[in-house]
């Protein structure tokens, strides 16, 4: 069984650090634009606010042994690779 968790609004942002220690929980996939949105940049998921939680939550992910992952189209994106994450095709 592979369960993963959708993170696609800043809300969950003020749980991550327990969301992450979720037992069971493989993948953590980011949902850009409905983060963006949720925090008031619709349609611009490269603004720095948005990517500031971006980066920070692959690095946690991966600092909790997680596997984060984002969707293929997201170009900008390609550079958290380096911190683990992985495009989804």
């Amino acid at each position: 069984v592979l369960t993963i968790l959708q993170f696609e609004n800043i809300a969950a942002y003020a749980d991550l650090d327990r969301i992450l220690s979720i037992d069971g929980l493989d993948v953590i996939l980011l949902g850009p634009c409905d983060l963006a949105a949720s925090m008031g940049h619709i349609g611009d998921w490269y603004h720095p606010e948005v990517q500031a939680v971006v980066c920070e939550l692959f690095e946690k992910a991966h600092k909790a042994g997680k596997k984060s992952a984002f969707p293929t189209g997201c170009a900008r994106l390609r550079k958290c690779s380096a911190m683990n994450a992985s495009e989804l095709t």
